[in-house]
């Protein structure tokens, strides 16, 4: 009897840790990534995406992805998705690039949809997505002819097990051609006192008015953001800078930040979404608050303006 039950623990134990070898087996090729690289073809520019560089709003992409799978799973699919956010250049999105996968199934593949399956067998594999971001994708507001945007940083492509288990993403961060300007004048201006084409003496300034371009680009106005840097020229700074243009680059800072706040008040009467509108009208109210503290040191009628604006802004949270 003691040995036919020491027999019973021992089949008993064996058989609990092959349900949790098999357990974690699984788990173990669902955390692996399937996806071991990319590459992005834009069809409206007909060139090749540098690694890191972003998708742009209007545009069509040819985007190829090459999947290792691990192991076959008898009787299991696996599913690859391209986010629904993208829109279509055509019925077919879908296409089937490398012929030699053992788990293409016909019956599966669905080109025309957003998801396309196969069989999980182990081997590579390389399917390509057509599709076109929006013209709209980063606009989160417009009324009035002021429009904000936002970047966004989209998982365009999923590969995952049926019941939730991902085993690769392919996450792109989505512009715009006016973002896009924003970044690259920002660098250009960003270079201009230290390659001497705008004297030293101008330097607190210049980075005064590269600081408030970020803080409206950070609120989303980039348009308003590209005409501040866009003021930042060599033939608008002479040698030594003036007072008169002291205060004409500082009440153009304060008339901005103001233009901001402005917007954003007009966003939380507008929007459903009010609590979003008023973290964002917080926002603003803080950055003129600073604004006001620096012109102090230039003009305490403009301070005064701020301070006025501040208020308001206080009035409205």
């Amino acid at each position: 009897m003691i040995l036919k039950g020491t027999w019973g623990r021992v089949v008993l134990c064996v058989l609990i840790s092959i349900s949790l070898l098999i357990f974690h087996g699984n788990h173990a090729i669902a955390q692996i990534s399937w996806i071991t690289g990319y590459s992005i073809r834009d069809l409206t520019d007909n060139r090749d995406l540098q690694a890191g560089e972003p998708l742009v709003a209007g545009h069509t992409y040819k985007l190829s992805v090459t999947l290792l799978i691990p192991a076959t799973q008898p009787g299991g699919v696996f599913i690859i998705s391209l986010t629904d956010r993208m829109g279509r250049s055509g019925p077919i999105i879908w296409e089937l690039v490398s012929q030699g996968y053992q788990g293409f199934d016909q019956n599966l593949f669905t080109p025309g949809q957003y998801n396309i399956s196969f069989r999980q067998v182990q081997g590579s594999l390389t399917v390509a997505a057509t599709f076109v971001v929006p013209q709209n994708y980063t606009v989160a507001y417009s009324s009035g002819g002021v429009v904000i945007r936002q970047p966004r940083d989209e998982q365009v492509i999923t590969a995952a097990i049926p019941g939730g288990s991902v085993v690769g993403v392919v996450r792109l961060r989505v512009v715009d051609g006016i973002i896009q300007t924003y970044e690259n004048l920002y660098k250009e201006k960003s270079n201009l006192i230290s390659s001497g084409a705008i004297d030293r003496s101008y330097e607190s300034f210049v980075k005064e008015l590269l600081a408030q371009a970020s803080n409206l680009a950070s609120l989303g106005l980039y348009d308003q953001a590209i005409s501040l840097l866009r003021s930042i020229s060599p033939s608008n700074l002479p040698q030594p800078p003036s007072g008169n243009i002291v205060l004409a680059l500082i009440g153009g800072i304060i008339a901005l930040g103001a233009m901001a706040a402005f917007l954003f008040i007009m966003m939380a009467r507008a929007r459903s979404a009010r609590d979003e509108a008023l973290d964002k009208i917080r926002e603003a109210r803080n950055r003129v608050a600073g604004m006001k503290v620096r012109a102090q040191r230039f003009d305490k009628a403009l301070a005064q303006e701020l301070e006025s604006l501040e208020k308001i802004l206080g009035e409205e949270v």
